[in-house]
């Protein structure tokens, strides 16, 4: 739902992530883990591919200063209006949450195939955590990353997770790595 009606979905996804945030340490089945990693995964990803349109668009309408003399009063008010509800989604509270649950509850899983779908969900949770947990947690993830290498787990999820982390690290300060 969230792939195929991105701008209608996600001015929901707050909510949703609010509803779900309460269950998630209750959650005892790995099945129900698998799919509410999977939902949440989906959650992000839609997350991250608005905001990214929107820095499209913002570049974009930046790039092209030029007004156009032959466009009607129509059609620059539809313009205005979609800048208007074109707005960013902060769900980076929630997103924190539910990061400490899957790295502190969830990924210690014994199940090597469950644990490499909790890592590459995680990789699409990483970008949107709040600033101040990304700058906390990176010696320790990258750390614990390393560690899971010797572990018998797919190291390919492991490798999109440390992507994720290593891409969106850099982005806040460099120096950290």
């Amino acid at each position: 739902l969230t792939r195929s009606n991105l701008n209608e979905c996600v001015s929901y996804i707050k909510t949703i992530l609010s509803t779900i945030i309460p269950m998630l340490s209750l959650i005892k089945q790995d099945y129900q883990k698998q799919s509410y990693a999977n939902a949440i995964q989906n959650f992000c990803d839609a997350v991250i591919e608005y905001q990214s349109n929107i820095d499209r668009q913002s570049t974009s309408s930046q790039l092209s200063n030029e007004v156009d003399m032959n466009a009607s009063e129509e059609e620059d008010t539809e313009a205005t209006e979609n800048v208007i509800t074109t707005k960013s989604i902060d769900i980076s509270t929630e997103v924190g949450i539910i990061y400490d649950v899957f790295m502190h509850q969830w990924i210690t899983t014994r199940d090597s195939k469950l644990c490499s779908e909790f890592l590459v969900t995680l990789s699409f949770i990483y970008p949107l955590l709040p600033v101040n947990v990304i700058l906390d947690n990176v010696g320790r993830i990258i750390h614990t990353l390393l560690m899971m290498y010797k572990r018998s787990i797919d190291r390919a999820s492991a490798t999109i997770y440390l992507n994720s982390v290593i891409q969106t690290t850099s982005r806040i300060d460099g120096k950290l790595l």
